[in-house]
């Protein structure tokens, strides 16, 4: 996920020399988003909101979730799939050998990044029965 934290990072390795701005100047080029010729994944998200992207997969072939959530994983820690009935899972699931599934919510992700301390709102949602 781009954050502001690793923005800096970024800027300083352009400073320090360990990266040239022709090599920042190609991984900004996919901000706000990467266009896969199917789908648009933003790549800004995280920056904008705190949260990632998350990958809606009614409607999508296995192939093209296997490869939004190929260059999701390149951008953030965390990826989520929604709406992912069991037989689609079925059919991804060597290719995504990283992801865990919950059939009964229909959604896979990675696992979970290591919790960070925040102050700020709770948001709790809810749905269904």
């Amino acid at each position: 996920m781009v954050t502001e934290q690793r923005l800096k990072r970024w800027l300083g390795q352009v400073r320090n020399g360990r990266r040239t701005p022709a090599a920042l100047l190609d991984t900004l080029r996919h901000l706000p988003y990467e266009n896969l010729g199917f789908a648009r994944l933003d790549t800004h998200r995280g920056l904008r909101r705190g949260l990632p992207e998350v990958i809606f997969c009614d409607g999508k072939t296995p192939q093209q979730i296997i490869q939004i959530a190929r260059r999701a994983a390149r951008h953030q820690a965390f990826v989520l799939l929604t709406r992912l009935d069991p037989l689609t899972f079925d059919a991804i699931r060597s290719s995504l050998p990283n992801f865990r599934y919950d059939p009964i919510a229909r959604l896979a992700h990675t696992s979970a990044v290591a919790h960070r301390t925040r102050r700020g709102l709770v948001v709790v949602v809810t749905g269904g029965t």
